[in-house]
């Protein structure tokens, strides 16, 4: 059984390597989850999931922006939706890494690339702040309770849903 580094710890105190690279990883989330950084920023993960991508990748000594390298600087463009969707159709490292990065963002759970059954939960806070429960207007159970009464109102119609 191998270790598990431990994440439970925000690493906002982590010194980042490049700011570049944390800029490029949130927009490669954006793409990806299909979420505006001010949301993936609110979750309270984005050094926590940055962390263990970069770890990941430190290990193959490799770099997200080479794995990526077809995504243009323009956020939500179309050439980057077409670019991702081929990508993630692949079998490549890259399209492993992509499944690997939604998973963590939508379910609050790291998914190893190279190993499917290779899981780890990186804080109690990655499944409350997971992206599911935002994408289908629900709670997390046994956390962030909707409060008394909740149970009273209907569940939001799909155009009430939007921001």
């Amino acid at each position: 059984m191998t270790e598990k580094p431990d994440y439970a710890i925000c690493h906002a105190y982590t010194t980042l390597k490049s700011q570049d690279d944390l800029k490029f990883f949130v927009q490669l989330s954006c793409e990806l989850t299909g979420f505006n950084e001010v949301d993936l920023y609110g979750t309270g993960q984005v050094l926590t999931y940055y962390q263990i991508i970069t770890d990941y990748l430190d290990k193959k000594d490799a770099k997200l922006a080479t794995l990526f390298s077809g995504l243009s600087s323009t956020l939500f463009s179309s050439q980057n939706e077409t670019y991702l969707h081929k990508l993630i159709n692949g079998h490549g490292q890259p399209a492993k890494v992509a499944a690997s990065l939604i998973k963590l963002w939508y379910l609050g759970q790291w998914y190893n690339p190279d190993n499917a059954n290779d899981t780890m939960i990186p804080s109690s806070q990655s499944y409350i702040s997971g992206l599911v429960w935002t994408a289908i207007h629900a709670h997390p159970q046994g956390a962030k309770q909707q409060g008394f009464g909740a149970w009273s109102f209907p569940p939001l119609s799909e155009d009430q849903g939007q921001a």
